[in-house]
């Protein structure tokens, strides 16, 4: 077995292949997928009224998503931040994950924490 070209383990990837299988994940993707549209107006709501600095994070990879929709996220995640007071908010990329990996691998997730202190220490007293 071979996901994103790494070997993986088999009975790690029988269990993933299961969930992926499951009506819970459906049910789960479903309820995900039906929240976009409120999540999208939250945040433009959001950055309607910021009265302070923001840090937006995504994810970087995101090749399963068309380039328009990953053109529209990445847009999104533009407005919030220029929105808010600039230049003090920020936005960053987590290069090596994807939706589910944000903070449930452990480098990812090193990687957003380092991300949110640098932040929060940029922000003046």
């Amino acid at each position: 077995w071979r996901i994103l070209a790494k070997k993986s383990d088999p009975a790690e990837m029988r269990e993933t292949l299961d969930w992926l299988a499951s009506p819970a994940y459906m049910n789960s993707l479903r309820e995900e997928l039906g929240s976009i549209e409120g999540i999208k107006a939250e945040i433009a709501n959001t950055a309607a009224v910021l009265r302070h600095p923001t840090l937006s994070l995504i994810a970087g990879i995101g090749k399963h998503i068309p380039e328009k929709d990953w053109a529209d996220i990445r847009g999104m995640h533009d407005r919030l931040a220029a929105s808010a007071p600039a230049p003090l908010s920020q936005f960053a990329v987590i290069d090596a994950a994807d939706h589910s990996t944000m903070v449930s691998h452990p480098v990812n997730g090193k990687d957003v924490g380092e991300r949110i202190l640098a932040f929060l220490r940029s922000l003046p007293r």
